[in-house]
């Protein structure tokens, strides 16, 4: 989601927001006052609540139009909205304000001739308020602007939040965003239930955020690492001032701790997949390294090397490979072994690694050429961009992936799917190995990455292209590789 400058996404920092709500106490000095201070304590963005009291309600002393509890306890909804309402003719200095000091400014709009307004104030974004999302006819006009949109869901249910949607999308909404929220003011930390951000987000396939209205900063960093894309917080001078959302707002030394706060939790959270840092030192890892001296032609035994520390040398992994080959050179008790430095016996002379695909944006290029190169498919035979193909790759769509290396040179790729079903894109006329070695060498490296579906022991399905024919011989070569099914595509008409 982009609003003005910046880019709302889990992959970002979180994108605060300060809520000014009623804090003004009906001064419009003040309320430009908390705007520059929301920038000074670290807002990305100041939000306006755009509304009348005859636009939200009506004058009635029938008793649900008059608040039964809660900080408000005894007054109309009318006289509560009389005092707490931005007015329109506020909003142009605001925004202006807002654009001088140079901090993003947007609205929640609660009718019609409230988004007129805003447009014709170039609002970047809208919200809809939690108890305005049932109200399809206010979401099709601001979705009919074609701008961002935040949705908070307090109080709402899945298929309200579902309806909500669909009505935004189907009026010109291109970006959404959804606010988990708890509408009680305050709310309380117990009852957050921030994991719901993980539901919105997995169900909605939006960016997500917290509508926080609890009164410090712990809700706020869960959310962050929970995912949450964008944080709302009330923010006022000082509570001391009064009115009618003080009690649940923050102070700027506040915001600046929860600005702090959640910078801190993004940067621990970090991206998703398996990431080093830096100041990890490999060398305290083990590798294989000769523990006596050795003559050039001599033949690796258990009794030459060992898996020990530093990590200098080759994988421990390889010991049993290269048990049995020759010494290329001269070796010396505390030197790292290397393949270089040896001559792969017999057994082992056409040596098969499997490269696990991260990815990196080496392998993704690597990937892109064998694609674009492969004699036969197995699903399609159209060919893609790089784009394309690079967003496909770093979803990582599979149980593991590797490229296949033969002598240390990649010759191709696998993939194998989450209920074990095998795609081999490889040049079987440079395949020196034996379809055996291969399940071998598959079996060695994907014990780390559990299925979801197979049986026990697992069963591997090789998934080959039926003109492929030099491939299907190729394990057909071996008896323990059976034939099990022969598939066909029905080409659809163009």
């Amino acid at each position: 989601m982009q609003i003005e400058n910046h880019n709302i996404s889990i992959e970002n920092p979180i994108f605060l927001i300060a809520e000014i709500s009623a804090n003004h106490n009906n001064s419009i000095e003040k309320a430009k006052k908390i705007i520059s201070a929301a920038k000074e304590s670290g807002a990305n963005a100041v939000k306006l609540q755009t509304y009348t009291p005859d636009t939200l309600t009506i004058k009635s002393d029938r008793p649900e139009f008059r608040k039964s509890g809660g900080l408000w306890k005894g007054r109309t909804l009318y006289d509560l909205f009389e005092e707490a309402h931005t007015p329109f003719e506020w909003h142009e200095v605001l925004f202006n304000h807002a654009k001088k000091i140079g901090i993003t400014c947007f609205s929640s709009p609660f009718d019609k001739t409230a988004v007129e307004l805003l447009e014709g104030l170039s609002c970047p974004a809208y919200k809809v308020a939690s108890f305005e999302l049932i109200d399809h006819k206010l979401i099709e006009f601001i979705a009919s602007t074609g701008k961002p949109i935040l949705m908070s869901t307090g109080a709402a249910s899945d298929k309200e939040i579902f309806e909500a949607l669909n009505i935004a999308y189907q009026n010109g909404a291109k970006e959404i965003l959804l606010f988990h929220c708890i509408s009680s003011y305050p709310a309380y930390l117990e009852e957050s239930n921030l994991r719901s951000l993980l539901h919105l987000r997995e169900k909605y396939n939006v960016e997500v955020g917290l509508s926080d209205h609890t009164l410090g900063a712990e809700a706020s960093m869960i959310a962050t690492s929970l995912g949450a894309s964008a944080i709302e917080k009330h923010f006022t001078l000082s509570r001391n001032d009064g009115g009618p959302d003080s009690a649940f707002s923050i102070e700027p030394k506040e915001f600046k701790l929860l600005r702090e706060t959640v910078d801190k939790t993004s940067k621990a959270i970090g991206k998703f997949g398996l990431y080093r840092s830096s100041n990890e030192d490999p060398l305290r890892r083990r590798s294989l390294y000769y523990v006596k001296n050795m003559k050039k032609g001599e033949k690796i035994d258990s009794s030459s090397i060992r898996s020990i520390r530093p990590g200098n040398g080759l994988h421990p992994k390889y010991f049993d490979i290269i048990q049995g080959s020759e010494l290329l050179k001269d070796a010396i008790h505390g030197e790292p072994v290397t393949l270089e430095g040896i001559k792969l016996n017999k057994v082992n002379k056409e040596f098969l690694s499997l490269e696990y695909i991260i990815p990196t944006a080496k392998q993704c290029q690597i990937l892109f050429e064998q694609l674009n190169n492969r004699k036969y498919s197995i699903s399609h035979n159209e060919k893609t961009n790089y784009e394309s193909h690079k967003d496909f790759v770093y979803s990582h769509p599979y149980r593991c992936w590797f490229l296949i290396k033969q002598e240390k040179i990649c010759i191709g790729s696998l993939y194998i799917h989450y209920n074990n079903s095998v795609g081999v894109n490889v040049d079987i006329d440079k395949v020196k190995f034996s379809p055996d070695e291969l399940m071998s060498s598959i079996y060695y490296n994907v014990m780390p990455f559990k299925p979801k579906k197979s049986t026990n022991p697992p069963h591997f399905y090789f998934n080959v292209a039926f003109g492929n024919k030099s491939m299907l011989k190729w394990f057909e070569s071996s008896i323990n590789f059976q034939k099990t099914q022969i598939s066909f595509r029905y080409k659809h008409n163009e």
